[in-house]
């Protein structure tokens, strides 16, 4: 904000905040940044919340392509809940979604919401070249073949690779167990390889503590770590600067996701690399043969269902105690 010529205070305010800071944050901060989790279980204090919801002028969801299924389902009815807490309090403010990788941008956050969106799309970011390499490991396609190796050691060969000639690499993997061996593997790599020269490799996923979690990002913006493995849990929303290179161990499960995770990779106008690793799977092996269908700008449509009426009534229950209702909610809170 400073560099903007703002003068706000900014505060996070969630389940991690120290229980002293809170009073002073709901007092004076301008702009207080929480999630939805949290948000829920706050909606039925909201009188604690009078002066931020008296006097509300933005509300921003960011990484909206994110709520989907049931998340989605559940974050548009807590959505509809707060909207409905602010209008008691006569705050009429305007709603943005901040949203990437998305095929139907406008649909996705009039659902989500219950408003009228305009899609705002020109991209102003600045960006370098990117390479994007497929890489299919030895034996992965045969698997008779006596060179076979498994996809996890070729991620840690791949990675160990990249930190040698001195490219700062953050490697996704599937599971928390994966991101364990793959950088147990890449520091024995890294010990056997020809060269010396000593690199960094860290484990990053949400089985680790917020210290150690907020340790790591801190030394991947520093440049103190060469490498690390992490679950999709630093596909988004994590501020950890930029990488020369990503590698993406198997496809995640959809195009948005793959392109949120190689856009970890680039600093501003920097080159940067990408590598897909296919694994044994039938999907991995198709885009192997296939790669125009991992690269095509299309990307999948984000979809919520609200039909689910155990859900609906749970949430009309919490509505109800925070502010009795009315026959004005029909439309904010009623069921398809």
């Amino acid at each position: 904000l400073n560099t903007l010529g703002v003068d706000a205070s900014v505060r996070t305010y969630d389940g991690d905040t120290e229980k002293e800071a809170k009073r002073a944050i709901r007092k004076d901060a301008d702009i207080i940044i929480t999630n939805f989790a949290a948000l829920n279980h706050y909606l039925p204090h909201h009188h604690k919340w009078r002066r931020l919801y008296t006097n509300l002028e933005l509300v921003v969801t960011d990484e909206s392509h994110n709520y989907t299924g049931i998340q989605g389902m559940h974050t548009s009815w807590i959505i509809r809940r707060l909207k409905r807490v602010i209008r008691d309090y006569q705050s009429y403010p305007q709603y943005v979604c901040s949203t990437a990788t998305i095929g139907n941008p406008k649909e996705h956050s009039q659902r989500l919401l219950n408003e009228e969106f305009t899609v705002v799309s020109n991209d102003g970011s600045p960006r370098g070249k990117r390479d994007i390499g497929l890489w299919a490991p030895p034996g992965v396609q045969s698997p008779l073949d006596d060179s076979q190796r498994s996809a996890t050691s070729e991620i840690a060969e791949v990675a160990t690779h990249l930190a040698k000639s001195g490219v700062q690499t953050l490697c996704f993997v599937r599971s928390r167990q994966g991101v364990e061996v793959a950088a147990k593997r890449a520091r024995n790599a890294a010990a056997n390889h020809p060269d010396n020269t000593p690199i960094t490799v860290q484990p990053y996923h949400a089985g680790l503590s917020k210290r150690r979690r907020k340790e790591v990002e801190r030394e991947i913006q520093s440049g103190a770590i060469d490498c690390v493995f992490s679950t999709s849990a630093l596909e988004l929303g994590i501020d950890i600067g930029g990488i020369d290179a990503t590698v993406v161990g198997g496809y995640p499960g959809t195009r948005q996701s793959f392109w949120q995770q190689i856009g970890r990779a680039g600093r501003g106008t920097d080159d940067s690399l990408s590598v897909f690793v296919t694994k044994e799977s039938a999907m991995d092996q198709y885009i192997n043969e296939h790669p125009a269908y991992l690269l095509e700008d299309d990307v999948e449509d984000a979809v919520i269902s609200l039909s689910n009426n155990t859900v609906y009534a749970k949430h009309v229950l919490c509505a109800a105690e925070e502010l009795p209702l009315t026959s004005d909610d029909i439309g904010g809170l009623g069921s398809e």
